[in-house]
């Protein structure tokens, strides 16, 4: 009865009947059907009303399930694509909006803790196309989930070999992180890849070159 009264209330008008409901569901750790199939509907009404507090609770809930909430993943997906300014919308700072993760990156996290494998493309859309943090976040995905080597490899050799991503490398952590976790990956996924890793490392300057080359052997030490 309970979980029905819960599911009731994620599809109320009230915001905050919505919030509560979707963090009383983690707690008491409800993980059935029924409960995953009301998150997820009512993740894609949340994303289009822009009601970012129940985006932000529902992502947190289908997290905490797991596995048990791959047929969320559809949802997820339509989070990972939303195009939202959620700083504006929501808080009266940038410092307020930064104590907050981004739906996308939220959503991205979800998407490996749960093994969702039709995310694969997604996930590889995100790498090619998102901000450095987002790349990674992708990335560390993706190794959660597991993709054929066919799949990835050929993308994240293709970002790596970008010229306007070279031109960063060296000089921001952030892409430096990138590529350790992208090495990591390819290796995972393609053993005998290093070949192809290293004919990189001919476009790029001294300083990237021992970046790469760095994360290669503590990628064959971890």
């Amino acid at each position: 009865m309970l979980e029905e009264n819960l599911i009731w209330l994620l599809n109320t008008k009230d915001k905050n009947n919505r919030v509560q409901s979707a963090k009383k569901i983690q707690k008491m750790g409800l993980s059935s059907e029924r409960v995953v199939v009301a998150l997820s509907k009512a993740l894609e009404k949340a994303l289009d009303k822009q009601d970012f507090e129940t985006v932000e609770a529902v992502i947190k809930t289908i997290r905490s399930i797991g596995s048990n909430a791959k047929t969320a993943a559809p949802a997820l997906i339509k989070a990972l694509q939303a195009n939202m300014n959620w700083s504006k919308q929501v808080f009266n700072s940038p410092r307020a909006y930064s104590k907050h993760v981004a739906p996308k990156a939220q959503a991205i996290e979800t998407l490996g803790e749960i093994g969702s494998e039709i995310a694969a493309i997604q996930l590889i859309e995100a790498i090619r196309n998102e901000s450095g943090s987002i790349k990674i976040l992708a990335v560390n995905a993706l190794e959660k989930i597991g993709p054929k080597a066919e799949i990835v490899t050929p993308v994240l050799l293709s970002v790596m070999n970008n010229k306007d991503f070279l031109s960063k490398l060296s000089n921001a952590s952030i892409y430096n992180t990138f590529v350790r976790s992208a090495i990591s990956l390819i290796q995972k996924v393609s053993p005998n890849s290093e070949n192809e890793i290293v004919n990189v490392l001919e476009k790029v300057n001294a300083k990237a070159k021992n970046i790469i080359l760095k994360s290669i052997q503590e990628t064959k030490n971890s």
